[in-house]
Order: structure tokens, then C-alpha cells, then sequence
């Protein structure tokens, strides 16, 4: 018998349930919730399909929890704590012919990196390093992941 899971924002978006499919509401269990007002909630599945994201996010802090797809009980943890005008976007990214079970950062470093930049962290920890190859980003690429960041939540919130 196989059951599926998902992850359901509830309407005012300060709170993240977790519903199995076929069972009745009332069984649904709160994962997460934000107490400050400024702050809204998202919900996404990394391209890798290997994470569930719970963003947390105002218009300078990002705060960014996950959860293994694989073991949707376990307790979310967080990528990078909240820190007043520390803004984070987060993908995962999975290969198993490289070193590929890690995190993918875009960061501004809490305003050290003033284009943000790219930094990467293994899955498993968090002891984040510039990307090899890309580090820093320009202004034009902090644009496009901008462009791609704001994208998503357009799309999120059927705007």
C-alpha cells in the first residue's frame, strides 16, 4: 500500500501542515508556524524532488527550513538562522556522478556581498563555501537569479 504525503499552507500562510492524503483533516499535524506579521510563508519542492522548502521571508530576512521528501515526519530544520538583512535563496542540487548531495545558496551574506553570490553547502551540514566556479555574481547574474526568484513567487501566489 503506498501513501502519499504532501505539505498544505493553511490560508493566512503563518502556518505549514503536513496531511496524508485519504485521511481526514483533523489528523493533519502543524510542522511550522510564524508568530511576526512582516513575515510570509512558502511552500516548494526542490528541482531535485529530494526536499520540501518552507520559506520564511520579509523584505530584507530570509529564513529557509527543509524537510527530506523521503521522511516527510521528520522535524524541519533550518538552513541559515534568521539574521536581520541576511537574504538566502535556497535549491538542491543531486548527482551521483559528482559531489552532488548539497545545497545551493544565492546569498547576500547579511550584506557583505553586495551583488550576493553563490555559495554551496553539503546536504548533510551546513559549513557554506563560495561556489567553485561561480563565487561572486555580477550584477547582471544577480539580476537574472532575481528575475528567477521573484518569478517564483508571482507564480506562487497566482499573480
Amino acid at each position: 500500500m503506498k501513501v502519499e504525503r504532501s505539505v498544505t499552507v493553511d490560508a493566512p500562510q503563518d502556518e505549514v501542515w503536513r496531511h496524508v492524503l485519504g485521511t481526514p483533516a483533523s489528523d493533519d499535524v502543524l510542522v511550522l508556524s510564524e508568530d511576526d506579521e512582516r513575515f510570509y510563508m512558502g511552500v516548494e519542492r526542490t528541482r531535485s524532488g529530494r526536499f520540501v522548502l518552507i520559506d520564511v521571508s520579509s523584505k530584507l530576512t530570509s529564513e529557509v527550513w527543509f524537510v527530506p521528501t523521503d521522511a516527510p515526519q521528520t522535524e524541519p530544520r533550518v538552513v541559515a538562522p534568521r539574521d536581520h538583512g541576511h537574504e538566502y535563496v535556497v535549491e538542491h542540487h543531486w548527482s551521483a556522478k559528482e559531489a552532488g548531495d548539497r545545497f545551493l545558496i544565492v546569498t547576500n551574506q547579511g550584506g557583505r556581498a553586495r551583488n550576493f553570490e553563490l555559495v554551496t553547502a553539503p546536504a548533510r551540514s551546513f559549513d557554506w563555501q563560495p561556489h567553485p566556479r561561480l563565487g561572486r555574481m555580477s550584477e547582471r547574474e544577480w539580476l537574472r537569479w532575481g528575475y528567477l526568484h521573484m518569478d517564483h513567487h508571482l507564480r506562487q501566489f497566482g499573480a
